[in-house]
């Protein structure tokens, strides 16, 4: 099914305080692979940045089928998937040596630099055969209305969360939402993010959020009113 494929260790730097790795280091392990492929096959994100164009990440859904712990060994996988109008659909799988123990699939859009519109998934053609989309698939979810949830603190992007754009990178937005969740005894066994506005370095972020049972919901919200993202977060008993 995959046609690229990365080996990796994961490391105890990349472990909570309960020692498993975080759902952050796990989307970082996807992306490994996926960089990989557009690195070697093309386009890579400086060929698309010479065009003018730029990938954004929309939407990311990840489901973990049990904790991933450090020093050890897994392979990741990933594809980029046969989209359609504006979504460029890629799909992830890390496995370990008893078989699959996690995977997702992500949303991105293609932009034009300058005038930030989308480009059509046709306007990029990729050096790779893309996939079928697997029978996973984004979950759905609404947030209520904002006076419904509860305000449960700020974050400030710093120097070290950001990219190359001086955002906060995709890969840090799981830090952000579990920074305001009970994570002691838990591991997040299923995480959603939805992407809208980008937090520059310096943006200091409100959170809310709300829950029912082991699932949470929440929000960030940019200093000038606009949403940043919204999340939605199941946490497994360890």
């Amino acid at each position: 099914m995959f046609d690229w494929h990365t080996h990796l260790v994961t490391d105890l730097h990349d472990a909570d305080y309960n020692g498993v790795i975080r759902a952050s280091a796990v989307q970082r392990y996807m992306q490994i692979a996926a960089n990989g492929q557009l690195r070697v096959c093309g386009p890579s994100n400086e060929e698309l940045w010479a065009q003018g164009k730029a990938f954004l990440l929309t939407a990311i859904d990840i489901t973990l089928h049990r904790p991933l712990l450090p020093y050890t060994e897994i392979e990741s996988s990933s594809c980029g998937c046969q989209g359609r109008g504006f979504i460029f659909p890629r799909y992830y799988e890390l496995e370990d040596s008893e078989g699959v123990v996690a995977e997702g699939l992500a949303q991105f859009g293609l932009i034009d630099v300058e005038t930030r519109k989308l480009l059509p998934f046709d306007s990029c053609p990729c050096g790779f055969a893309p996939m079928e989309l697997p029978a996973y698939t984004i979950r759905r979810f609404r947030l209520p209305h904002i006076d419904e949830m509860e305000k449960v603190g700020t974050y400030t992007v710093t120097y070290g969360e950001t990219d190359q754009n001086h955002h906060l990178n995709n890969t840090f937005y799981p830090n952000l939402f579990t920074s305001f969740l009970d994570m002691n005894g838990k591991w997040v066994s299923r995480m959603v993010i939805r992407f809208q506005k980008d937090a520059p370095l310096g943006e200091t972020l409100t959170v809310y959020r709300v829950s029912e049972g082991d699932t949470y919901r929440l929000c960030s919200i940019r200093s000038d009113g606009q949403l940043n993202a919204e999340a939605e977060f199941t946490l497994s008993d360890l």
